[in-house]
Order: C-alpha cells, then sequence, then structure tokens
C-alpha cells in the first residue's frame, strides 16, 4: 500500500515538472555600423582595455523600475558578455573615427570604464554612463534615449543607439 501511495504521489510531482514548459531565451547583440570613411592618417593610442561595472557584466539585460534597484529582463539576455560585446564596440567606432587602438606603447592612452548600460522603465529611455580616460584626461559619456512604442527589439535598438552614439561622441573629441 505504501509503494503504491509512493507512486501515485512521485507521480504527480515528476508529471507537474514535465509539464512546465522551458521559457524561450532571446538573444541579442550590440550592433555597430562601419562606416566607409576613407581616413587620410589614424591616430593611434595605446589601448588599456575596458571595465565593466560588476552589476552589468554579464549576459543579463538590465532595467530599473525604480530609483533604487536594478533588475534584469527573465527572457531577454545578451549573446554574450557584454563587456565583449563592448569591445568590438569600441573598435569599430574608433576605426570609424580615424583611430587605431594598440596594444603598443603610444604617447596616447585610453580605457573605457562602463558604469550603467540598462533601461529605465519609469521614465521609457535607455541609458548609457560611461568614463572614457585619455591619459589624465576624462571624458564623461551620459547618454539617454527615449524607447518608441513596441515590442522588446526596440529597447534592444535604443540600448545600441545610446551606446553607439555616446561611444561616436566620445572618440570624436580626440
Amino acid at each position: 500500500m505504501r509503494q503504491i501511495l509512493f507512486l501515485g504521489i512521485s507521480a504527480i510531482l515528476f508529471a507537474g515538472c514535465f509539464s512546465k514548459q522551458i521559457q524561450e531565451q532571446n538573444k541579442y547583440e550590440i550592433y555597430t555600423p562601419l562606416n566607409n570613411k576613407e581616413c587620410q592618417k589614424y591616430i593611434t593610442i595605446s589601448y588599456l582595455g575596458i571595465e565593466v561595472a560588476q552589476k552589468i557584466n554579464s549576459t543579463k539585460i538590465a532595467y530599473k523600475e525604480n530609483n533604487n534597484k536594478l533588475e534584469y529582463f527573465a527572457k531577454n539576455k545578451w549573446a554574450s558578455n557584454l563587456q565583449d560585446m563592448l569591445e568590438i564596440t569600441l573598435n569599430k567606432i574608433a576605426k570609424n573615427n580615424c583611430i587605431a587602438l594598440s596594444d603598443n606603447n603610444s604617447p596616447e592612452s585610453m580605457k573605457l570604464k562602463v558604469l550603467d548600460l540598462y533601461f529605465d522603465e519609469s521614465s521609457n529611455k535607455a541609458v548609457f554612463n560611461a568614463i572614457l580616460e585619455l591619459g589624465e584626461r576624462q571624458i564623461w559619456i551620459a547618454k539617454h534615449t527615449k524607447v518608441e512604442e513596441g515590442d522588446f527589439s526596440k529597447i534592444i535598438n535604443a540600448l545600441n543607439s545610446t551606446i553607439n552614439s555616446g561611444l561616436d561622441e566620445a572618440l570624436g573629441e580626440i
């Protein structure tokens, strides 16, 4: 009798586990187009890398419901680690601005510190905050882009636009 009862309870528990649907994960990338600008001369800068705040340095896409707490979308993720995608993005934008990032020592050095990248639900904006260090000089990047009404891809488009325009403007100051 105990065995039948045990088998019955086990079957009910396992049936609940198997009937649960697995949520499909959507993966997104940061997209930066390369322009076909002909550069007469490239500025060579010693590239010291990117530091990304630990709270956003993952595949999770962040959002804020209020001013105090960062949350993460459950079904939507970055295709790879944020720092890795930003490395590719920064290299493309540097090339678009006739800047060659080098591992060699050059008179000028550059490092990017990413502080925030998230969707702000209360203002419906994509937010990107970073510091571009050029030797002793710091260029603060604080970009906010309004998100169009629509599906989740509109948030990704706004995050892409915010990153690209912020980095492009900062590198344009070199």
